[in-house]
């Protein structure tokens, strides 16, 4: 049998790819990544990533805080969903969890700076208006569905949460 062509899995324009963000945290301080590649590069967003074929969101989320952080997180806490839709080949179905550790110095990482920021400066901090909106429903303790929508110059028309009907314009 011949080996499948590297291009037999490839989606068509506009498919949505599937992804885990983790928030982790430790007691009352959030461990963020301060980004080197892009898309939002210099922005301090939680650490995440792809999902890997065969895996589930939850374990690609555990997988993905283990091979950015080095930390160990034995559970996960599902918190909600963001969907992405734009244009241009930026289409996102977003899995996100928050999960506790132990405090350690933050660590290494070769996908950026990691650091610790209390729950008041998650308000401040330089990240993306999607993760902005994220670190509001965690911190509330709200479970979210959330739909953002890109224009073609990858800026945020829309976004929205099904769960509360809010919406927030770009």
């Amino acid at each position: 049998m011949a080996a499948p062509s590297p291009t037999a899995h490839a989606l068509p324009p506009g498919s949505k790819r599937v992804a885990s963000l983790c928030l982790v945290r430790a007691d009352d301080r959030y461990l963020l990544l301060r980004r080197i590649k892009e898309p939002h590069v210099g922005l301090w967003v939680p650490m995440g990533g792809k999902v890997d074929p065969f895996e589930n969101p939850r374990d690609a989320a555990i997988r993905e805080i283990r091979e950015e952080s080095g930390l160990q997180l034995e559970a996960v806490e599902f918190c909600g969903t963001m969907v992405e839709t734009s244009p241009l080949a930026y289409n996102w179905c977003t899995f996100i969890y928050v999960g506790d550790t132990p405090w350690v110095p933050a660590p290494a990482s070769n996908e950026g700076t990691l650091g610790w920021f209390s729950a008041a400066e998650l308000g401040t901090v330089p990240t993306h208006d999607t993760d902005r909106l994220i670190y509001r429903c965690v911190l509330a303790g709200r479970k979210f569905a959330l739909n953002v929508a890109y224009d073609s110059a990858f800026a945020i028309t829309l976004m929205t949460d099904e769960l509360t009907g809010e919406k927030w314009a770009g």
